[in-house]
């Protein structure tokens, strides 16, 4: 607290709207259409690392979150007044930092996996922004940020050891799925069950429970893809690629459109449209991309 009441004293309007801006590049406002479109049009491999980066680190996070359940720094200290425009996405608890944590998964992996310097040290300066910014926007501590960012290096290291040394057969990742879906379950089980017994509230879980059906709709959508569908990036043309983008991230627009006019719960809502951008994302636009190309070839 001390530390963010000293870096306070340094805040002017231009600033705040820099590093409220920069924050967004932990959002998944920003990350599930850079992912889609790295997954779509670039690289699967490189999005898969990516998202199996994302989804380990934050089931750690999210996981942590709702059982340690430290409030956000102005509970902690009623005094103390964050940049009043970003407590609007300072939801759930404080530790550790969904943002960095979301930042540094994404943009972590690309700097190690790309292969493109270039990118690597545009993707390593956003890490450290997402991360000064939570800090500066007094939405997070330094113990929230530093553990998040030590949480997503861990996971990348990991990975890349993995990926370097073993191949995964389709039962390795049947059991993969399995384990996703049951640690989801899981994870929801004891954020209703905090709630339940008036030890948190819906507001502060709801993070949480939206991760968890996030999860299982990446794992699910990831495995059919993986065992049946097999969809390439490529394309005719750069403008098709451009296309293709487009209509894949408009489809993730009208659902939420859609989910937008139900009447209910906002954890609901927010819980149920995460599980589907992710299967829309992961399997079923990836289908219409293969019957497309499929139908393309057969005319050459």
């Amino acid at each position: 607290m001390t530390f963010l009441e000293l870096i306070s004293n340094f805040r002017i309007d231009f600033l705040d709207t820099f590093f409220r801006t920069v924050s967004y590049f932990g959002e998944i406002t920003i990350l599930l259409p850079l992912l889609c479109i790295i997954y779509w049009c670039v690289s699967k491999s490189l999005a898969y690392k990516a998202l199996f980066t994302y989804f380990i680190s934050g089931s750690i996070v999210q996981g942590a979150k709702i059982v340690f359940r430290i409030p956000r720094p102005w509970i902690l200290n009623p005094s103390f007044q964050p940049v009043e425009s970003a407590m609007e996405t300072a939801t759930g608890y404080s530790f550790p930092s969904g943002h960095v944590q979301g930042s540094s998964s994404v943009f972590l992996s690309i700097a190690t996996w790309s292969g493109n310097k270039i990118l690597a040290v545009i993707s390593y300066v956003i890490t450290a922004l997402v991360l000064i910014s939570r800090m500066y926007l007094g939405v997070h501590t330094p113990l929230d940020v530093f553990t998040s960012l030590c949480i997503c290096v861990a996971v990348v290291l990991i990975l890349r050891y993995i990926a370097a040394n073993y191949s995964f057969p389709h039962s390795n990742k049947t059991a993969l799925l399995i384990i996703a879906i049951a640690y989801s379950i899981g994870l929801i089980l004891y954020a209703l069950l905090l709630v339940y017994w008036n030890v948190s509230s819906m507001e502060l879980v709801s993070d949480s429970i939206v991760f968890a059906c996030s999860l299982t709709g990446f794992s699910i959508g990831a495995y059919i893809e993986d065992r049946f569908i097999h969809f390439g990036t490529s394309c005719l043309s750069f403008f098709m690629q451009i296309i293709k983008a487009i209509l894949g991230l408009l489809g993730l627009v009208l659902l939420n459109y859609a989910f937008s006019l139900i009447p209910a719960g906002k954890t609901v809502i927010n819980s149920a449209l995460s599980f589907c951008s992710c299967i829309w994302a992961t399997c079923i636009f990836p289908l219409f991309i293969k019957l497309v190309q499929k139908k393309k070839y057969s005319e050459l």
